[in-house]
């Protein structure tokens, strides 16, 4: 499940609506909207998927 901002196009996962509604007004959003289910918004699928698929610093990988 996820809080888009229909403003700005920002996705931020959330469990149910009622955390999207009380996540909304501390993150400043008037425009938003809560998306149920597995319907998150490609972009975010795709950015989180080329963060997991990004080469590593052999210092920092063992870390994240």
């Amino acid at each position: 499940m996820t809080l888009h901002c229909d403003k700005t196009g920002r996705h931020w996962p959330c469990d149910s609506f009622s955390q999207a509604a009380q996540m909304a007004p501390n993150l400043g959003l008037t425009d938003w909207t809560w998306c149920q289910g597995d319907t998150t918004p490609p972009t975010m699928r795709e950015t989180i998927a080329e963060m997991r698929a990004r080469p590593r610093h052999r210092i920092t990988m063992g870390i994240e």
